[in-house]
């Protein structure tokens, strides 16, 4: 039982991450996409970085060096790396599972 509620809470912590980045896709701003993309990869930075480097981007890049334009280009990269990493860790039937219960809300 503890684990499943420990599962839950990181299941939710990640979708809250995303939702960050869906905020900013909505209503970006500088500061609003690097803290949300800064969330990210808190918690999927494995996700993040193979992303980064299947687009080529081997090198990291301070946030304050990057464009608005490529910030936005970022998010819902980080969103596909967000939902990967719950995928893999947790299996894509809790995550669905999870979704329904937000759905249901």
């Amino acid at each position: 039982m503890e684990e499943s509620v420990k599962t839950v809470k990181e299941i939710k912590d990640v979708f809250d991450k995303f939702q960050a980045l869906q905020r900013q896709v909505q209503h970006p701003t500088r500061e609003g996409m690097i803290d949300a993309l800064k969330g990210a990869v808190e918690v999927a930075s494995s996700e993040v970085s193979r992303s980064e480097y299947s687009r080529g981007n081997i090198y990291s890049v301070p946030w304050e060096s990057i464009s608005d334009a490529e910030l936005y280009q970022k998010l819902p990269q980080y969103q596909k790396a967000l939902l990967s990493h719950c995928i893999n860790k947790y299996g894509e039937t809790v995550v669905n599972q999870y979704i329904d219960s937000l759905i249901k809300h």
